[in-house]
């Protein structure tokens, strides 16, 4: 299990973020917590105890003694820091040697930590990111042994792409697709309209979305500058920036279109301008009046609410300046782009500005609980029923909060992305679409990949029972299903499907072809339709849309003799169990040209056995030497030298399980190795799960499937 790394650290962070909002009593009660559960330590006395069996005056194991080290200092911080993360991630004192307590172990921890902050060294456990979880004593969290009444930190949120990239869509700036008959891939007119993207997310190891880990930098102000003069620009040019001809209506399935939207949108007329801004495009004197109502309205648009009087003076005086050396057109782009920058709107706050309760608790005020719901399931933002909510007294209890959660779970136009998107992060599949693979189309058959464990997730969240059991161990999935909630436009899709294979049929036979089963299993719509088989609905028509039936290979479906159903998921080929075994999850999890035993090992120990591993020391080079004629097990001997098995015991046991696959995510029961990958080898899937702390786990395991239900 993970140990108690910043139990300490966190609860003081808390402390200080909260020092505004509790009051004195609250406080007493935290320290008097804070010192109770970890109790004071003196560092040699641990050394002495623990550590200088290993790492004493003699010989001490990798050249480090501890003997002495009793301050912390600039000359000696990396030695801390190293410290501080072997005893965070459980990895010393070693298995097998005498352990301290948690209380101990916690206790030189936060001394540690302490005597970096005195020390004017920024430890690795500030800034808490997702993946700091494992830092914290689980005993601690599920234990409930706190005196103290729960309660969440101040926090700020910046904005996320998505959330920017909705409001844009919202405006009509932007396009979700803008797809032209008889394109060419190099036409501007068929690539979509973009503009400077301010808000790049965190690693995608994390979470993209987590407060106080992603600020708003010089880079991010000048790229929201760049963006909001673009964005202005649109907005009042009157010009749309979707496609003025789609051709209707077989685009919509294509996988990097959000999934949900509706095709009446791009039927439809863009919004008109606001009323307020005609003045400034139609006119080249504007009132005080007019200045004031267009100020409103970009309040309106961008921040959700009207200006107070000094914003209103202060925006106004702006307005006002700019008129002097500007048209008023200029003038009102010049107001749209400081709304966009402004710190309002870059953030938004959960500080907690309702009455405080007995214990000196603050709930977030209705404004505040208004972005808050409507952020935790969507990117749209607030609908009008929320802030009719808010404005009329309905959303100051968490009865009030739950009937709105409840509302907007219930209402099928609200796309809630943000929900799957908890799930593509946790699991890390969509980045299957950064990973380069040496194969044709390619980067269209990972889309599609992409978009069935997408569909997947969605079908189990709807199911609603046993949801991540289900999630690691089903053996159905999506296969080249459309998601296309309207069934008119998807029924005239298949109509579609079949009148163009019908005609492909026709023009075949004219020119003196046959239609034949293919020798490698490949699926042609033509043989297909004549055994009388459904057809896999075609949604695109770039790459004469052979990606869409290409990939379906991966999961070894048979080409010749599969036929389409919208009963899915499906069973398919293969040993298969969950996302996990999935070839989505596989790809993402792989390396260019191979498997990757250690990043799945790693992935496992992390998100499912709350495991710490520290990172790669920057003296070692982690490579896996290239032997064409060894399997890759063979070739990662390498990691069990002594330096490295340490770290290596927690990951390569939980990685080599899921060889039973290849790096594209076939399943298969030979390593093909040589030069040319032409030599079968046996496959050693073997595995086995250690110290998970939880001893009845423990144990081998046979193969992914038999790990994943292990699991």
């Amino acid at each position: 299990m993970a140990v108690g790394a910043s139990i300490y650290y966190r609860l003081k962070a808390k402390l200080q973020r909260i020092s505004r909002l509790v009051p004195p009593f609250g406080l007493f009660l935290l320290g008097i917590l804070i010192q109770t559960q970890l109790g004071a330590v003196e560092p040699q006395e641990f050394f002495r105890s623990y550590c200088t069996g290993c790492h004493g005056k003699k010989e001490p194991d990798g050249d480090l003694s501890l003997v002495g080290m009793d301050k912390v200092d600039p000359d000696n911080s990396q030695i801390w820091h190293n410290i501080l993360n072997q005893l965070a991630s459980g990895e010393m004192p070693p298995e097998g040697e005498d352990q301290p307590t948690n209380n101990e172990r916690d206790a030189m921890i936060r001394w540690i930590m302490d005597s970096m902050e005195e020390a004017g060294i920024q430890h690795h456990t500030n800034g808490p990111l997702p993946t700091d979880g494992n830092r914290l004593e689980h005993r601690l969290l599920f234990e409930n042994k706190s005196k103290v009444p729960s309660y969440s930190p101040a926090r700020f949120w910046r904005q996320s792409q998505p959330q920017y990239d909705a409001l844009m869509e919202k405006l009509w700036v932007i396009p979700k697709l803008r797809y032209e008959k008889d394109h060419q891939r190099d036409d501007p007119k068929w690539a979509a309209y973009s503009y400077a993207k301010p808000f790049p997310g965190l690693d995608p190891k994390h979470f993209q979305d987590y407060p106080g880990s992603v600020h708003a930098d010089e880079a991010v102000l000048r790229a929201l500058l760049d963006a909001g003069g673009q964005i202005a620009e649109r907005i009042l040019s009157g010009k749309t920036a979707y496609a003025k001809e789609i051709q209707p209506p077989i685009a919509a399935g294509i996988p990097n279109v959000r999934r949900g939207s509706a095709w009446e949108k791009y039927s439809k007329s863009p919004p008109p301008k606001p009323d307020e801004f005609l003045p400034f495009l139609e006119s080249s004197k504007v009132t005080e009046g007019q200045r004031h109502a267009a100020t409103s309205s970009v309040f309106q648009i961008f921040l959700h609410r009207n200006p107070s009087q000094e914003e209103l003076g202060r925006y106004d005086g702006l307005l006002k300046k700019s008129l002097t050396n500007a048209s008023p057109r200029t003038a009102l782009k010049g107001l749209l782009t400081a709304v966009m920058v402004s710190p309002e709107f870059v953030y938004r706050m959960e500080i907690g500005m309702a009455k405080p309760d007995q214990f000196g608790r603050r709930m977030l005020s209705p404004n505040e609980l208004v972005y808050a719901i409507a952020y935790a399931l969507s990117d749209q933002g607030p609908d009008k029923k929320l802030w009719e909510a808010a404005r009329a007294g309905k959303l100051s209890t968490k009865e009030d909060v739950e009937r709105e959660v409840r509302r907007l779970l219930a209402d099928n136009s609200v796309e809630k992305l943000r929900i799957l998107r908890f799930f593509q992060e946790f699991f890390g599949y969509p980045q299957a679409q950064e990973v380069f693979k040496d194969k044709g189309g390619w980067h269209l058959d990972v889309q599609y990949l992409v978009r069935d464990a997408d569909m997947l997730i969605e079908h189990i969240l709807e199911e609603d029972q046993d949801v991540f059991a289900k999630l690691l161990t089903t053996d159905r999935y999506f296969v080249a299903y459309p998601h296309i909630p309207d069934q008119k436009l998807f029924q005239a899709i298949v109509a579609n499907t079949i009148k163009e294979t019908e005609s492909s049929i026709e023009k075949t036979r004219q020119r003196g072809r046959k239609i034949e089963p293919s020798k490698d299993g490949k699926y042609s719509r033509n043989y297909a339709l004549l055994q009388g088989r459904k057809l896999i609905p075609r949604t695109v028509h770039n790459d004469k849309g052979a990606a869409e039936y290409r990939y379906i290979s991966i999961y070894g479906i048979d080409g010749n003799t599969f036929e389409w159903t919208e009963d899915q998921p499906i069973q398919v080929p293969g040993r298969r169990a969950g996302i996990l075994t999935h070839p989505a999850w596989l790809v993402a999890h792989s390396t260019n040209f191979d498997n990757d035993v250690v990043r799945r090992g790693h992935w496992i120990r992390e998100h499912l056995l709350a495991g710490r591993i520290p990172d790669v020391p920057i003296d070692v080079e982690a490579q896996v030497p290239e032997e064409p004629d060894s399997t890759l097990r063979e070739r990662m001997r390498v990691t069990q030298e002594e330096r490295c098995i340490r770290c290596h015991r927690r990951m390569d046991p939980l990685g080599f399980p899921f060889e039973i696959y290849d790096h594209y995510g076939h399943f298969r029961e030979k390593e093909k190795v040589g030069t040319r990958k032409n030599k079968p080898r046996d496959i050693d899937a073997s595995g086995s799960i250690l110290l998970s702390g939880e001893p009845g786990l423990d144990g081998d395991v046979e193969d992914a499937i038999d790990l994943v239900h292990k699991l």
